[in-house]
């Protein structure tokens, strides 16, 4: 197979794709494409991409094209949550051969890599994974890899330490924001949204969550919509915007849904638990985590499983079942500090260390909480320190070390300025614990700021609110736009489609020449394209007095022809063609003004318009409807095209039917020669049979004669009568063959003017006719040292006539074996035939024999033209073969004869043969 140039965007816009109506000859006569197709719809549509992966013969694919298809399936199986699958078909692909250097299909396998090894929670290959695959697309230059990965590498930054990445990735994202037409853009709006979220801004991440999400629908990347959306949803909680937050919940669920991939249906459904926790609806929250944690098993080793159990565990722990919360958090720190993720690890031991206080074990809480205490001092998380600290102060505080509990307490408040943003629970249990303690002072200057935290709580409360409304205004204004934007791209889509069904009109109707045909053709594009139900076609006659009415249909229903004179004062048809420019009009029904066509539905709207071809005029179309105002300006422009393509059509027709009226007389002319030279050349080739039988009949009386006188005489000898013998039968022996030969002569001419009255027609199998044909000539060849060998697929099938296929097969065998291949041995003879596009068979007959010169060539197929003229020599096999193959099977036959010797037929012809008329 040649191969096709192909691309393989990281990412395609989908809106541009094909639909999947073509996807089955797409994979069956361009596989490479069908490849192409199924690497765009991965994740926007994976069971379609499968389905066209799966049609794919891989072995017809090149080596590069065959290792995206299967790199392709391992993608698709990590999709479904086969890791170990996956990771073995990724290896088993990193030692391919013959596509080492493909630098784009190298970073997308290494990409693919990094999500797997990831999924599994082997960080340290993960990463060497992304280094490599950000190496391959810095080779191959492809910005959009280029900026995926770096994407990826933000990404790790932003869970690794948020300071650090603010620093180093927030200038980088931004830019890439403002790469348009980059599947690396949303994207990096997503992460920036990220960015802003761990930073503690949820008004800028919902923002920029929002503005991405449609984005990454957009290029396909729906695995990565849907957590956006989930991410939005997060948000908007934080903003207390409730309804916002169950409304994105919903889309990252949808968009999940109509993929059907576990891992983002899993991701929506903990989305959903955690909305129903906050709800206090703590049993449809179990039951969305159930099945989130099946979706999400085959991903256990992920970051997103861990974030699954603690989840659970929050929903747990709000049910006070302390036994099974404490379960979930501690599978989540054990799967965290195998993972390496150190925030995850600080949620799982501050989830153990608020268990272990509920169930009063303090010890327990205290060792949790320094442990907590710990990372977020390595993380440089002081939201994270001052709760850790607030835990141990409560622990002190249960074993009644009141001093070491205000101490832990006060250091809370103050870690990174914590004062401010303290909440007000916080001065409410230092109060306590001051008053417990008789400090009644600090005490009330503890109250004094617990109220005035509450105050600025209801005050964040607000502001919270406020952003929110903010932020859905401004969600509401970007739908507006991208709603006002996938209108003009609906109508720009729409335009497209008319203009390509306008370049298809025009090639249909450019490419006939009948004129009965052209005129259903074009009823049929107006109906189409313009949903009018009137049509009808009216062409000026040689006096340019009168418009002929060529069709007129409404509908199913044709109406009898009719005439319209050109200066009709009312006729709107000529009025079109005098004023030589398009009529759009609103007509009346009841006016009696109006030249209605007998029998049709009175209509309500008509366009005319002139049918020109150069500056001559040939004629009037008109289309008209039962509809008021249905003709808009695409309308005028679509009508406006059809003329174009109608006049030039028509045009066309007319000349064909002249010149075809041209050719028949000059046909019947050249019949007329041909006959006289075919009786010409029959009478020249019988005359020389029928003159020896005639030479030797005479011979025969002339020696009855003599016998005869002989004998009455009465002196006839043994000898002499022996002689008279011999005579007699050389010239009965002459008289016989004159008369075969003749009669050769006439069956070979009879070839040329078969009866098909007496031919099959049916499904035949051409390897088996083949064999079957030239079965004796095989023999032949074998016996004169030759070897013929016939190259036809056995599941090669033809709809034709078998007996005129077997002539014309047996015609070229003799030819060959008397002429091409006379006089030597050890020469071949092969008959091959393939399928081609379009339905059309190409057969080849090739000798390596002596082959013709090119005067010989020029006159093969001449009826009684042979170099070897007489004998067994009618000079009629290829002009047979011609008549067949060309006439009877409606084929095309190319006769070649290189310089080096050999000749070949190249015979094309489609494999339903013309049915032949009585």
């Amino acid at each position: 197979m040649h191969p096709e140039s192909i691309s393989y965007p990281v990412f395609s816009n989908i809106a541009t794709l094909p639909a999947a109506q073509g996807d089955a000859s797409l994979t069956r006569e361009r596989p490479q494409a069908a490849v192409a197709l199924a690497w765009a719809l991965r994740q926007a549509a994976p069971e379609r991409a499968a389905g066209l992966l799966d049609g794919v013969d891989l072995t017809q694919l090149p080596l590069a094209s065959a290792a995206r298809a299967e790199l392709l399936r391992a993608e698709w199986r990590y999709a479904h949550g086969d890791l170990a699958a996956a990771q073995t078909q990724l290896a088993a692909l990193a030692q391919g051969d013959g596509w080492s250097d493909e630098a784009l299909l190298q970073s997308d396998r290494c990409a693919v890599a990094y999500l797997v090894a990831r999924a599994q929670g082997r960080m340290d290959d993960a990463r060497a994974f992304l280094n490599s695959a950000q190496a391959w697309a810095e080779q191959s230059g492809d910005p959009s890899r280029i900026g995926l990965c770096q994407g990826h590498q933000a990404f790790e930054a932003i869970v690794a330490n948020v300071d650090t990445a603010e620093a180093i990735w927030r200038d980088p994202l931004t830019r890439m924001v403002e790469a348009a037409g980059s599947p690396a853009a949303p994207y990096a709006r997503y992460l920036l949204g990220m960015l802003e979220y761990h930073l503690g801004r949820p008004g800028d991440a919902a923002l920029a969550f929002v503005e991405a999400v449609e984005g990454l629908v957009g290029f396909g990347m729906a695995v990565l919509a849907s957590v956006c959306a989930n991410n939005a949803s997060a948000a908007f909680d934080d903003l207390q915007d409730m309804d916002a937050a169950l409304d994105w919940a919903q889309r990252a669920l949808d968009i999940a849904r109509s993929i059907g991939l576990p891992l983002p249906l899993g991701l929506a459904q903990r989305r959903v638990a955690e909305r129903l926790r906050l709800l206090g609806r703590h049993e449809e929250a179990a039951a969305c985590l159930e099945d989130a944690r099946r979706l999400m098993h085959p991903f256990r080793g992920s970051r997103n499983f861990i974030l699954l159990l603690l989840e659970w565990g929050e929903l747990t722990l709000a049910a006070s079942d302390l036994p099974e919360a404490s379960e979930h958090f501690g599978e989540a720190r054990d799967r965290a500090a195998e993972m390496d993720a150190p925030d995850l690890l600080a949620s799982a031991w501050q989830g153990l260390a608020t268990v272990a206080l509920k169930a009063g074990e303090v010890a327990h809480a205290e060792a949790a909480a320094q442990q907590v205490l710990e990372i977020a001092q390595q993380l440089r998380r002081p939201v994270r320190e001052a709760e850790a600290r607030m835990t141990l102060g409560r622990c002190k505080a249960l074993r009644g070390e009141r001093g070491a509990a205000l101490e832990c307490m006060r250091q809370a408040i103050a870690v990174e300025g914590a004062e401010t943003k303290a909440p007000a629970s916080w001065w409410g249990e230092l109060e306590q614990i001051l008053a417990a303690d008789g400090d009644f002072a600090a005490a009330y200057a503890a109250r004094v700021k617990a109220d005035a935290a509450q105050r600025v709580e209801r005050g964040q409360q607000a502001q919270a609110r406020a952003l929110a409304f903010q932020v859905r205004l401004q969600t509401a204004r970007l739908q507006t736009e991208a709603a006002a934007e996938r209108q003009r791209a609906d109508v720009l889509e729409a335009s497209t489609k008319t203009l390509m069904q306008l370049g298809e009109v025009g090639q249909e109707l450019t490419s006939l020449l009948d004129e009965e045909e052209v005129y259903e053709a074009i009823r049929r594009h107006v109906e189409g394209l313009l949903q009018a139900e009137h049509f009808a076609i009216y062409l000026v006659d040689a006096s340019q007095q009168v418009l002929e009415q060529a069709i007129a249909a409404q509908g199913d229903r044709r109406f009898a022809p009719d005439s319209v004179p050109i200066d009709h004062p009312s006729a709107s048809s000529a009025r079109a063609f005098r004023e030589n420019r398009e009529l759009v009009l609103e007509l009346d029904p009841e006016d009696p003004k109006v030249l209605w066509i007998e029998g049709a539905v009175r209509s309500r709207s008509a366009m005319f318009a002139p049918l020109r071809s150069g500056e001559r005029r040939l004629g009037v179309l008109s289309i008209q409807t039962a509809r008021a105002k249905a003709f808009g300006d695409r309308e005028v422009q679509v009508f406006r095209s059809l003329c174009a393509y109608a006049s030039i059509a028509i045009a066309n027709a007319k000349a064909y039917r002249a010149l075809s009226e041209t050719q028949r007389q000059l046909a019947r002319q050249q019949r007329l020669a041909a006959v006289g030279a075919m009786v010409a050349g029959v009478a020249h080739e019988i005359n020389t049979p029928i003159g020896n039988a005639l030479l030797s009949a005479s011979s025969l009386v002339e020696t009855g004669r003599r016998i005869e006188l002989s004998l009455g005489e009465g002196a006839v000898s043994r000898s002499r009568l022996l002689q008279h013998a011999r005579e007699v039968q050389e010239a009965g022996h002459l008289v016989v063959r004159s008369l075969q030969r003749a009669d050769q002569l006439v069956q070979a001419f009879k070839q040329l003017v078969q009866d098909p009255r007496t031919w099959r027609r049916s499904n035949l199998g051409l390897r088996q006719e083949a064999m079957q044909a030239l079965s004796l000539h095989r023999v032949r060849a074998i016996e004169a040292g030759h070897e013929l060998s016939i190259d036809i697929p056995e599941d090669l099938q033809i709809e034709a006539y078998r007996e005129p296929l077997g002539d014309l097969l047996h015609h070229w065998a003799d030819n060959a074996l008397q002429h091409g291949l006379r006089g030597n041995r050890g020469g071949r003879l092969c008959v091959s035939a393939r399928a081609k596009p379009a339905g059309r068979i190409e057969m080849q007959l090739h000798d390596d024999g002596a082959g013709m010169p090119p005067e010989v060539l020029e006159r093969a197929f001449d009826p009684f033209f042979s170099t070897r003229l007489g004998g067994q020599h009618s000079g009629l096999g290829l002009a047979v073969v011609h008549g067949i193959a060309v006439d009877l099977f409606g084929g095309e036959l190319q006769l070649e004869s290189p310089a080096g010797g050999g000749t070949r037929l190249r015979w094309t012809f489609p494999s339903v043969a013309p049915r032949l008329t009585p």
